[in-house]
């Protein structure tokens, strides 16, 4: 039975998390199975409904033989905010204590990890009309939001990718409705609230390797029919411009659909628009506390890097898992420079 911990009040809870085509989702499922307990997605595009093979959200077959909360369940013209999948997990969580299972995250958005494991910090709700100013200067010369947010608040600026529209927008919004710039209001707050003791595991693999499978990956995507996705999206007259649509791939490919590129040529930005998120991504998971890295080869088989996620679970003694215990390939599991939860 899951249990909240004795000393600290905070639930045992389990995190796979990597950059986009890392494999997560395939040594996930193995982990789940062995732990007896289900998945909760962190990934801010597979909530969506209809952006299926463009977010490489988990085949049916794949949610039979381990059930996954958190995907599928927002309509394309829906706004859907971090702080209400913050919400959504804290409902989910009771169910998952009283079925004696333990939460277990599994995705590639930090934000979202983020909120879960170390809370948000309050501030105030969108402004429309804000909005819409900040819209029409995102689109001058020089640099637009980013460079207005650098002369406010030059630390969220040095955070948040300039290309980044939506968290842009949100930094100077906070700043035009308060007058606080939002890293002194993040600094006040500290991200305190821990309601789990977590043991966040990514996984790392070399550049080269991860270029590859981010490659191969999107070639099974267009086979699968990710042209004809976008297209049905747009014939039924989904906007362009809705956030759900700015996800890696839609983009490039609306731009295909309406003559401005070849599909070699969509392809080719795909590719390197997903590379540039993956090492986002990467470098929003350096900064995780007490993280784990979990390095992976191109050999490396889903089943064998299970095996060492559930080595990492019984060491920590943050629950019992089912299995062999895989003990001898502790050394292939890299922790520079952090520990896990002492």
């Amino acid at each position: 039975m899951v249990k909240k911990n004795d000393l600290d009040g905070q639930l045992p809870a389990v995190a796979v998390v990597g950059p986009t085509a890392s494999g997560k989702t395939a040594v996930a499922l193995h982990v789940a199975e062995a732990m007896g307990t289900e998945i909760i997605s962190v990934d801010s595009r597979q909530i969506y409904r209809r952006l299926d093979i463009g977010t490489a959200k988990p085949t049916p077959e794949e949610v039979r033989r381990v059930p996954h909360h958190l995907v599928d369940f927002v309509d394309p013209e829906e706004k859907y905010s971090v702080g209400q999948y913050r919400r959504a997990v804290e409902e989910l969580v009771p169910r998952f204590a009283d079925a004696g299972m333990v939460p277990f995250f599994v995705g590639g958005t930090g934000l979202y990890l983020k909120a879960v494991l170390e809370g948000l910090c309050p501030a105030p709700p969108a402004n429309s009309e804000l909005r819409l100013w900040l819209e029409r200067a995102s689109r001058f010369p020089a640099g637009g939001l980013h460079e207005l947010l650098a002369r406010i608040d030059p630390e969220a600026a040095g955070r948040i990718h300039p290309h980044d529209t939506y968290r842009l927008t949100r930094a100077l919004e906070v700043y035009y409705l308060t007058g606080e710039t939002l890293s002194s209001r993040q600094d006040r707050h500290r991200f305190a609230e821990r309601p789990f003791r977590a043991l966040v595991i990514c996984l790392r693999r070399d550049p080269a390797d991860l270029k590859d499978r981010i490659g191969r990956r999107l070639d099974r995507m267009l086979a699968a029919g990710f042209v004809g996705e976008v297209a049905g999206l747009l014939d039924d007259g989904c906007d362009p411009g809705l956030p759900a649509l700015h996800a890696v791939g839609y983009p490039q490919m609306i731009r295909h659909l309406q003559g401005e590129t070849s599909l070699d040529e969509a392809a080719k930005q795909i590719r390197a628009s997903t590379w540039q998120y993956a090492r986002r991504q990467m470098t929003w998971f350096r900064g995780v506390d007490k993280i784990v890295w979990l390095d992976a080869g191109p050999q490396s088989k889903a089943s064998a890097l299970a095996d060492k996620v559930l080595y990492l679970l019984k060491r920590e003694g943050l629950f019992r898992v089912r299995g062999q215990d895989p003990g001898s390939r502790e050394k292939a599991i890299d922790t520079p420079r952090k520990r896990t939860l002492e």
